[in-house]
């Protein structure tokens, strides 16, 4: 909701230089994270007490995020010459570190199976970027504030929780075990790889599209993609519910893991069939309920897209 009233507000142009600036960062989403938080739920689902290794753990994450905002900031001066886009892109980044940190205690929250945690923050955090971005949309139009909401939301998420898991969970503290390191790396670069080839396929496209300066065909484009990723909200969901369970299985019970697998894949093919069909159909109907007549363009970029949807859900 809140992207498409952006999108309503600064216009094609404007949206689609925030839509670059978020894409952009996102190329590099994995080096914060380098596969650790699926590992991090596998690995704490079948061992309860490993304080020590998430103690390591955090120092590891503080390690990553610092060297991948030191890379983003290189590679956005040295690829992008508008100020304004380069201080959305310092913003976001900030953005991104805080969402980062936040992910490890999901991941934790999902080894536990204790995902009300999450939904709890995830409710905070969304109601935080909803309230801070239609204020700063409907009193400071732009792009660029639109960034320090999202930021803002972030970081007073992350210390919540913080602050919960000191209390709730166990206390925090940092320490630095190479050890844990090798071990945690040794096992997460597999899923970094895959990572990274995702995030390309991803988010490569808004980008080419803003470094060759079709800022209004990037706008264009997201108000359309944005739309097909929320029908994917189930998914992720499902995917999250599922996932602590099949690991569990897995070392427990063969029987258990197929009925299990074979649950998830009916209830995503039974969310699929419809949201293809059903959104190619209204395509142009969808478009025109959420966006002004200027962007028109999207409706072949949703068609196109939603067709995709469904084969995210499969995969």
């Amino acid at each position: 909701a809140l992207i498409i009233y952006a999108a309503r507000v600064l216009g094609a142009e404007e949206y689609g230089k925030f839509a670059f600036a978020l894409s952009f960062i996102y190329l590099f989403v994995i080096f914060f994270d380098f596969g650790l938080s699926p590992i991090i739920t596998r690995e704490f689902a079948r061992e309860k007490e490993k304080r020590e290794d998430f103690y390591s753990i955090i120092s590891l994450k503080v390690l990553l995020a610092l060297g991948t905002l030191v890379l983003i900031l290189l590679a956005s001066f040295l690829t992008v010459p508008e100020k304004d886009i380069q201080n959305m892109i310092l913003i976001l980044s900030l953005f991104l570190i805080a969402n980062s940190f936040w992910g490890m205690f999901n991941s934790f929250f999902h080894a536990r199976q204790k995902m009300e945690y999450e939904a709890l923050f995830d409710t905070l955090q969304v109601l935080m970027i909803f309230g801070l971005g239609f204020f700063i949309l409907f009193r400071y139009p732009s792009s660029e504030n639109l960034s320090y909401a999202y930021f803002l939301s972030a970081l007073l998420t992350l210390v919540f929780v913080a602050i919960f898991f000191h209390f709730k969970i166990f206390h925090l503290k940092i320490n630095v075990n190479l050890s844990v390191w090798k071990k945690f790396l040794a096992m997460s670069w597999p899923l970094a790889s895959i990572g990274l080839f995702g995030v390309i396929y991803g988010y490569i496209d808004s980008v080419m599209l803003g470094y060759w300066k079709m800022f209004a065909e990037t706008g264009w484009y997201n108000a359309a993609q944005r739309v097909v990723m929320a029908g994917l909200i189930p998914m992720g969901f499902i995917g999250a519910s599922f996932y602590p369970a099949l690991s569990k299985f897995s070392q427990e019970s063969k029987e258990k893991f197929q009925k299990a697998w074979d649950s998830e894949m009916e209830i995503m093919i039974l969310l699929a069939f419809p949201l293809v069909t059903g959104g190619f159909a209204l395509a142009p109907r969808i478009i025109e309920s959420f966006y002004p007549l200027g962007f028109a363009p999207s409706v072949l970029a949703f068609q196109i897209l939603i067709f995709t949807a469904g084969l995210i859900f499969l995969y």
